[in-house]
């Protein structure tokens, strides 16, 4: 097999059905080679790697953000809903203490009382990552004033 002289090139005639390549480094002059001025000893070397085979491609995950708004009118609101193209979510209590649950259920019942152990109690500022791709509500944990939830989720294709 040819070892290609730079990132560009891979096959001169198309890629062969099911075989691809990936460049994992490319080859330079060793008075041109970044690793080599900052102390490394070795050049670094192409090194072709052939896969066979099946090769699933992964596009970039697609974000979305919003910001949700609770009080007395909407003391609860699913604010991530069941999705299973969801990577991850971030979410963040802005003004005040939630309860964040898995049932509309289970956020009503924690709705409006300060020392509910139903649910996941999240403190304001305090940013919080869900991995999982099942719903999440969120449930007031006070009647005074106004409770912003913001949710950043990132998502497959």
């Amino acid at each position: 097999m040819e070892t290609p002289q730079n990132s560009d090139y891979i096959y001169p005639h198309g890629t062969p059905q099911g075989v691809h390549m990936s460049m994992v480094a490319q080859s330079m002059p060793a008075q041109e080679n970044p690793m080599l001025q900052q102390g490394y000893e070795e050049e670094l070397v192409i090194t072709p790697v052939e896969i066979t085979g099946d090769v699933k491609i992964t596009s970039p995950a697609q974000g979305f953000a919003q910001c949700n708004l609770l009080g007395n009118v909407n003391q609860t609101m699913l604010i991530l809903p069941q999705d299973p193209l969801r990577r991850n979510a971030l979410v963040l209590a802005v003004d005040n203490d939630v309860y964040l649950c898995s049932s509309k259920e289970t956020a009503q019942a924690a709705a409006g009382v300060t020392t509910s152990s139903a649910g996941f109690y999240l403190p304001k500022s305090i940013l919080m990552a869900v991995p999982s791709k099942g719903a999440v509500w969120a449930a007031i944990t006070t009647t005074s004033g106004t409770s912003r939830v913001s949710v950043f989720v990132a998502r497959d294709e």
